[in-house]
């Protein structure tokens, strides 16, 4: 009986019984809610660097820099391990299904990626915008830029990834 196999069906995404994920209303409603959210802020991004195109690129190598022939000492920074099982923005599973491990949570639905890091950052343009925090204060970014994130996995490096429009907020 079809009727009986269908209601021990459990969909992965929602819990309830009777449809598969594909079938999903609620999957498909964050699905589409994700995508139409990640065009907004690149619409944003966008205007944001459309905005600012007359500012004059002011990045600058860090003293300590590997690149800065008078350097003395190298400041080597680790920022830990992560793993997706997809960045291909057309897998269907990625903007919902993101695979960290226990030193990284990949938060998807951020309205913007940032660090307190001004030297982890290239193509850096000064930027202000008031960001509310979790706990209800306000801080002001600085500016805003790429960061090239190399993850270790398994003692090997992977691939590098880079975060485009990612906001420089020195009070994180």
């Amino acid at each position: 009986n079809q009727s009986t196999t269908s209601t021990r069906v459990q969909c992965d995404f929602c819990g309830l019984l009777g449809h598969t994920q594909d079938k999903c209303h609620r999957y498909i409603a964050s699905r589409q809610q994700a995508v139409e959210g990640a065009k907004n802020r690149y619409k944003r991004g966008n205007k944001a660097q459309a905005g600012s195109s007359n500012s004059q690129n002011t990045s600058q190598q860090p003293k300590s820099s590997p690149n800065n022939a008078n350097s003395s000492t190298v400041v080597t920074e680790s920022a830990g391990n992560a793993s997706l099982r997809s960045i291909h923005p057309s897998d269907p599973h990625c903007l919902l299904q993101l695979d960290a491990d226990i030193d990284w949570n990949a938060d998807t639905g951020a309205t913007s990626h940032m660090t307190p890091h001004r030297h982890w950052m290239h193509h850096y343009t000064p930027y202000c915008v008031p960001i509310k925090l979790a706990d209800h204060t306000v801080v002001y970014s600085a500016g805003v830029g790429t960061v090239v994130f190399n993850p270790v996995m398994n003692g090997k490096v992977a691939r590098a990834v880079e975060f485009s429009r990612v906001l420089h907020v020195p009070d994180l």
